[in-house]
């Protein structure tokens, strides 16, 4: 079976979903009822022509998924141990991290101050941001399927019958 080419508007609700990835705000741009969002999602034409708009988004960006899931996978394997030397057991600078340490830093301070006051010694505060290392472990465990949210379960047979009912009921009552 062949699938029907785009409607000019259905085109146009492709490229408004690309821009935001939220089907409902794409829907209501278009001009289409926001609840028909779902709907629209599920013709496989639409869903077929949103893959290869975000297929081509992500080889314009230079990047792909394996690439995605390294830096994810980064982050959520970080050990907090790699940035401090373990010979001196100071905080390392962040010029002598490894790609993977620079990886994972959302964010680095570096304080001088006099921590007790009146001593006249100043102290060297290190603070050391990384990133949300639980989102990155849900987040990977999910693209590996060991964490699931939601069971779907596809059955294109049902689903057929399902259509031919909600037809026969629309014949129904008109």
């Amino acid at each position: 079976m062949t699938e029907k080419p785009l409607t000019a508007k259905q085109t146009r609700f492709v490229a408004e979903y690309l821009v935001d990835a939220n089907a409902t705000a794409a829907a209501r741009r278009c001009g289409y009822h926001p609840k028909m969002a779902a709907q629209l999602l599920a013709i496989p034409s639409i869903r077929a022509a949103v893959a290869a708009g975000q297929a081509a988004q992500l080889e314009t960006a230079g990047v792909s998924k394996a690439r995605l899931l390294q830096e994810l996978g980064r982050i959520a394997l970080s050990q907090a141990p790699a940035f401090f030397d373990p010979a001196t057991k100071d905080a390392k600078h962040p010029c002598d991290l490894t790609a993977d340490e620079g990886a994972c830093l959302a964010g680095f301070e570096v304080l001088i101050k006099n921590a007790a006051a009146g001593d006249g010694v100043t102290d060297t505060i290190h603070k050391f941001k990384l990133w949300d290392k639980v989102r990155a472990l849900e987040l990977y465990m999910k693209h590996y399927g060991m964490l699931v949210e939601k069971i779907e379960i596809k059955d294109s047979v049902a689903e057929a019958r399902v259509a031919r009912l909600v037809a026969a009921r629309t014949r129904a009552k008109k």
